[in-house]
C-alpha cells in the first residue's frame, strides 16, 4: 500500500523540484513554459507538465493519476 491508494487526488505537485501546484497558482503561473522558466517544473523527467497544464486550464491544483495507454 502507497501513501496515496486511498487519495483520489494524489497528484498535487512537480516531485522533481517539490512545487506545488497550489503554489504555481499562487504565483500566477500562466504556461507551462513559464512554470520552466521561473521554478523549473517540467525541466527533469517532464511528468508534471500535463498537469500543469490541467492547472492554467480549470484551475485545480490535485488531480487523479493521468493514465498512459
Amino acid at each position: 500500500m502507497t501513501d496515496f491508494d486511498d487519495d483520489p487526488l494524489p497528484v498535487k505537485r512537480c516531485v522533481c523540484f517539490e512545487m506545488s501546484f497550489a503554489s504555481l497558482k499562487a504565483a500566477g503561473v500562466r504556461s507551462a513554459d513559464e512554470a520552466e522558466a521561473r521554478f523549473g517544473c517540467g525541466s527533469k523527467c517532464g511528468a508534471c507538465v500535463p498537469y500543469i497544464q490541467l492547472m492554467i486550464y480549470t484551475g485545480r491544483t490535485e488531480f487523479a493519476v493521468i493514465a498512459l495507454d
